[in-house]
């Protein structure tokens, strides 16, 4: 009985680490398409440099982001 409350408690604290894991990975992909806007936004407005280093930040969190890369070039 005692291992399967063990068990039970085991796999509500890894759902917790999952649920807590999902969250981190939203917050990181919404703080990368706030850079790539903010990016857009500067390349707009003709403030090139800012806009280089606000891409090269959503790339920091997002890599595999094809957009932001042509982007730059």
């Amino acid at each position: 009985m005692l291992v399967i409350i063990g068990l039970a408690l085991g796999a509500g604290i890894q759902g917790f680490a999952d649920s807590a894991a999902d969250k981190v990975r939203a917050a990181n992909l919404r703080a990368a398409q706030d850079y790539y806007k903010s990016g857009l936004m500067l390349a707009g407005e003709g403030r090139e440099a800012e806009a280089v280093r606000a891409f090269r930040q959503a790339l920091g969190i997002r890599p595999d982001w094809a957009e932001a890369h042509s982007l730059l070039g």
